[in-house]
């Protein structure tokens, strides 16, 4: 029971985390999206290779 808690509260940590993690991603994808030599398409594909490396651990 204990060991059940403290994995759901790692669970939760990790997913806390990987919330902020995600809003910055966006908050700084949003400044930059209309600025010259940003290439979305780029930043979007190197977080999804990031979350892809995230989902397999």
């Amino acid at each position: 029971m204990i060991a059940s808690a403290e994995s759901d509260s790692h669970r939760a940590a990790l997913a806390l985390a990987l919330t902020r993690q995600q809003c910055d991603f966006l908050e700084k994808r949003n400044a930059s999206f209309d600025k010259r030599g940003c290439d979305l398409r780029q930043a979007m594909e190197d977080r999804l290779e990031k979350l892809k490396a995230i989902a397999l651990q």
